[in-house]
């Protein structure tokens, strides 16, 4: 029987790591050795398509980042655990950055587009178990959404974090954690998936 005790603590822990993650990074001052900038990852620098997005502008920006990505795991953390929170942002995180490609950006910076994602990864899931909030996180996003690309993103918030807002990594966080969620839900395989969860936090 899964402890479920150990289950929240273990799920605490990651969200610690990679919380730690960001913060190390922006401690030693190391960003531009791992922020997605495109020269360097048409050179070969390949570890950017994910560190890129645990880099950030400013302390106002990773600390605006921790903390809503704290709030998610709280708000979230009955249908998204330790493994599950790793495994998404590291793949949309990768989506994300493969995506930019296809952009004019030429750097990046920031979590943001990885929250976007999760968002609507957990909104997709809570619609599917029949839940209201499910559908009002995700309507309220695509709002968001739709604003930042017919206005524009508040001027306040790239002044906040002395950068432009890359509403082009938040559309494609959306998207993939939209195709993920999706998938995830038709999958075939997903009860071995959740097999595996569930032995990875007994004992």
């Amino acid at each position: 029987m899964v402890d479920m005790e150990e289950m929240l603590m273990n799920y605490w822990r990651t969200i610690s790591l990679l919380v730690l993650l960001m913060l190390s990074i922006d401690v030693i001052g190391a960003s531009e050795w791992y922020y997605w900038q495109r020269d360097n990852l048409l050179h070969g620098e390949i570890w950017r398509l994910f560190t890129g997005q645990v880099v950030h502008t400013n302390q106002a920006h990773l600390v605006g980042n921790i903390a809503v990505l704290i709030m998610l795991c709280h708000f979230y953390e009955s249908i998204l655990d330790g493994i599950k929170l790793i495994a998404l942002s590291f793949a949309i995180g990768v989506s994300i950055s493969l995506s930019l490609f296809y952009t004019a950006i030429d750097t990046y910076l920031g979590f943001s587009g990885i929250l976007h994602g999760l968002f609507v990864w957990c909104a997709i899931k809570e619609i599917h178990q029949g839940k209201v909030s499910g559908w009002i996180i995700l309507i309220a996003i695509t709002g968001k959404l739709l604003q930042d690309g017919i206005y524009g993103p508040a001027v306040s918030t790239s002044e906040l974090i002395e950068a432009r807002v890359a509403i082009e990594a938040h559309d494609a966080g959306a998207l993939f954690g939209g195709i993920f969620a999706l998938l995830s839900i038709a999958s075939p395989i997903r009860p071995h998936i959740n097999l595996f969860a569930t032995l990875s936090h007994s004992r």
